[in-house]
């Protein structure tokens, strides 16, 4: 029906995926009740998410406000989760401690509204007293933990901010108890340095940085020696200490260096010139990696100008440092030394991968040889990488090649002719057709020389003489595939007679190919085809016998083309053998005399052969003019 029936429902009051259908009832009589049942329409109730709510940062207007002075404190509370926050409580504390907490002395509770998901607003409460009593003090906020639906309810708080009041005493700050994880190393290699900073003063000391330095010497100096590293240091009260460390890699130029640590002075240190801890004395040993391409070799030392074969080489780090990603290029060259300063040429390249120290990676090339004879030889050069320790020995030796130059070259062997009787006429080097008749011409292109030969094209060419030449009429082509040495291509193409009579030569001749040896035998010799003046339009060849001896009789119709005297018709009997012979039995002769152009000319003769012996599959005709 339409429009098909609906209802109306509400959604669930809970997030979540639920799957809506319906079901027909069965009726009596029907004949499958499994199917009454839709299939399933998913329907997500949409996640609201939940709020997550930190403070940060959180700040005192005066760090060092005198005792009861003014305190402004500036608080940022930000909704990290993905749900928005419709409302929430914001409590200020005071701390006598650096970590702040819903047990610390609260100072006021402020109503914090509307947070969307990734959102923050920016609170402030004046009219905050510092304490009367000198000391260091901490101020913070947390939000209430209560808001509905909160995915994370241990982060409501603050990072505490101290305040000193008064005099409490000064900071003063040093660095102890350098150490590294390894003091001897190769270069580059990674370790670990170590140092605590200790408030050795009577006064709280603000946050600052630890700074990590490098030294010729013993000494560490924050103005002369160069810095490798640094962290933040938290604020220290008095007798405090904080433990830092930091990752580093050793020099890559060898020798004994010193790594110390400086932390820098804060407000109101008695001391800021005690800051730097002593050098830890660190021996670095210089790695480096060393290229070389060894065992050069080839599939093959003896080859034909253009033949392919592989050059295999091998990559060795022969240094004691792992070497990176580099490239090996492979060298023809005219001697042994093989070179990569452009004196030899670079036939190719590979990619080597990033090697131990001792490590090796086996290459290959296919490579073709020169087109010319001689000797040659190959090689490889591997680039050199950043710190290698001899970058002058990174070319191998090179691998002695002899080429043998081969070349082709082209001939056409002697073409032949079938009439228009097609396969069933037999292959000769001469025919006579009727003007306009069809015929086919055969050639073979026969690669004689001792190397292969590109794709060549043979083209077939009507001559007055019979000497085949380019110069002479183009007729047909075709495209001979690639030839290997001694290879052979027979080809054929269907021609027609000219309508003129008279006597025409065929032939063909073969594109030369590059580095042809011969190019001055690429045609063949010429096979005759005649078109004569008089044809056969029409021809009967009958026979009457009996065991003992037959009757044959040739009958015809001839016409010629123009004015001809003295004109006879030889007549005779053909068999085709299956080895291709042909065999010809004369029947007779017809004298017609003078003939006039286009005007037929009707003849006929017999003869009788004794014993049959003589079992003929045709008729043929020759003419006879003066």
């Amino acid at each position: 029906t339409w429009p098909p029936p609906s209802i109306g429902v509400n959604a669930p009051s809970l997030a979540g995926t639920y799957h809506y259908g319906a079901c027909v009832d069965p009726v009596p009589g029907e004949s499958n009740t499994q199917n009454n049942c839709s299939a399933a329409a998913p329907v997500i109730v949409g996640d609201l998410g939940s709020p997550d709510l930190v403070v940060r940062p959180f700040s005192v207007s005066d760090p060092n406000p005198d005792a009861g002075g003014p305190l402004v404190l500036y608080a940022t509370v930000r909704n990290e989760g993905d749900g928005r926050l419709e409302a929430a409580k914001l409590t200020y504390y005071l701390s006598d401690n650096d970590t702040i907490s819903g047990r610390d002395a609260a100072i006021r509770t402020v109503d914090v509204l509307d947070i969307d998901a990734s959102s923050s607003t920016q609170m402030v409460l004046y009219g905050v007293n510092a304490p009367q009593n000198s000391g260091t003090y901490y101020y913070g906020a947390c939000v209430h933990s209560s808001v509905p639906g909160e995915s994370n309810t241990r982060n409501n708080c603050s990072a505490a901010a101290p305040v000193i009041v008064g005099d409490s005493g000064n900071p003063d700050l040093v660095v102890q108890s350098a150490s590294v994880s390894d003091s001897s190393l190769d270069s580059g290699q990674s370790f670990t340095f170590y140092a605590t900073v200790l408030n050795q003063g009577d006064g709280q000391a603000a946050s600052t940085t630890l700074r990590y330095y490098r030294s010729p010497n013993p000494s560490i100096s924050s103005q002369l020696d160069i810095e490798v590293g640094s962290d933040p240091v938290g604020s220290l009260p008095a007798s405090r200490t904080s433990p830092e460390s930091v990752g580093l890699d050793a020099s890559l130029d060898g020798g004994t260096y010193y790594y110390g640590a400086c932390v820098d002075p804060v407000p109101g240190e008695s001391d800021p010139h005690n800051n730097c801890s002593s050098g830890v004395r660190v021996t670095v040993r210089e790695v480096s990696p060393d290229l070389v391409v060894i065992r050069p070799s080839v599939s093959d030392s003896s080859l034909d100008a253009g033949q392919s074969f592989l050059l295999y080489a091998t990559v060795r780090n022969r240094g004691d440092d792992r070497s990176p990603l580099t490239t090996l290029r492979y060298f023809l060259s005219v001697n042994s030394s093989i070179s990569a300063g452009g004196i030899d040429t670079e036939i190719g390249s590979d990619r080597v991968p990033s090697l131990a120290a001792s490590g090796t990676s086996d290459q290959v090339l296919i490579v073709t040889a020169p087109s010319r004879g001689g000797t040659y030889y190959y090689g490889a050069c591997v680039d050199s990488v950043p710190g290698e320790s001899d970058p002058h020995n990174n070319c191998s030796s090179g691998v002695r090649v002899t080429v043998t130059e081969v070349s082709p070259d082209l001939v056409v062997i002697r073409p032949l002719l079938r009439d228009e009787r097609g396969l069933a006429a037999p292959l000769t080097s001469d025919i006579s057709v009727d003007p306009g008749a069809p015929f086919t011409l055969y050639a073979t292109a026969h690669n004689q020389g001792d190397g292969p030969s590109n794709s060549p094209t043979l083209r077939y060419y009507r001559s007055t003489n019979d000497t085949i030449s380019t110069g002479d009429t183009e007729v047909g082509t075709d495209s001979v595939g690639n030839l290997s040495a001694n290879a052979i291509s027979s080809e054929w193409i269907d021609l027609t007679a000219p309508s003129t009579p008279g006597t025409y030569y065929y032939g063909a001749c073969v594109d030369s190919v590059s580095g042809e040896s011969n190019t001055r035998n690429n045609c063949s010799d010429a096979v005759e085809v005649t078109v004569p003046p008089v044809r056969i339009t029409h021809q009967e060849c009958t026979n009457t016998g009996n065991l003992f001896g037959r009757t044959y009789t040739l009958t015809g119709t001839a016409v010629a083309s123009r004015s001809l005297s003295n004109v006879t018709v030889i007549g005779y009997i053909v068999r085709y053998r299956v080895d291709g012979e042909v065999n010809r039995e004369k029947v007779g002769e017809y004298d017609f005399g003078s003939m006039s152009a286009n005007q037929p000319e009707n003849f006929e003769m017999s003869k009788f052969f004794l014993f049959n012996v003589f079992e003929h599959q045709g008729c043929d005709f020759e003419f006879e003019w003066d």
